[in-house]
């Protein structure tokens, strides 16, 4: 109960049987108790350029969760930010953080998972951050988040406003986009 509903008492709910004596309240030590690190990566991928393979993770942030006091932070990584990059088997070398996960994908097996675990690598390496879980997005997925949570509310300041101009998410379709200064909700294309 306590792990599943943190907070929450479901023993004493009509039909649930009372398991007191095998779950109790997990101590401190519990891996529920657990500050949690969530990698987010959101990669530079374009749909219709094959040559860009693997991408660079131009975004790079660490959500770190505190389910103890129910808080949540969140570390902006400046893509351009150089560090040591740490080859399995090899003397570490210097370049951009955001090349990490492409250069984890080249030396492993291709996949996203190598070089998620690159990722890791480095920023432990380099920050003494340990990452718990990653996520990885691409032009495509963040759109589709942003509508799947119904959009978001944007204020624009005068100096980011866009006048109306050609945009393509896909390097295809171009379609006129106008972003005026104030308060705007936008969809995942926007």
């Amino acid at each position: 109960s306590p792990a599943l509903f943190p907070g929450k008492n479901i023993l004493n709910l009509p039909g649930i049987t009372p398991l007191q004596s095998i779950v109790s309240e997990p101590n401190a030590a519990s891996v529920f108790n657990r500050r949690i690190n969530l990698l987010i990566m959101g990669i530079d991928e374009r749909p219709t350029d094959p040559n860009i393979a693997p991408a660079n993770t131009d975004t790079l942030m660490v959500a770190s969760i505190d389910p103890i006091s129910k808080q949540m932070s969140v570390l902006s990584i400046p893509r351009d930010l150089w560090v040591n990059i740490n080859l399995p088997g090899q003397q570490p070398y210097k370049d951009r953080i955001n090349t990490s996960w492409a250069t984890g994908m080249q030396a492993g097996d291709g996949s996203v998972d190598a070089g998620a675990k690159q990722l890791e690598t480095d920023l432990k390496d380099d920050f003494g951050i340990n990452i718990d879980y990653w996520v990885l997005l691409n032009f495509r997925g963040t759109e589709q988040l942003i509508d799947d949570i119904g959009g978001i509310d944007v204020n624009i300041p005068d100096d980011l406003a866009v006048p109306l101009s050609y945009y393509s998410d896909d390097d295809i379709h171009a379609k006129l986009i106008q972003f005026n200064p104030g308060r705007q909700h936008l969809d995942g294309y926007h």
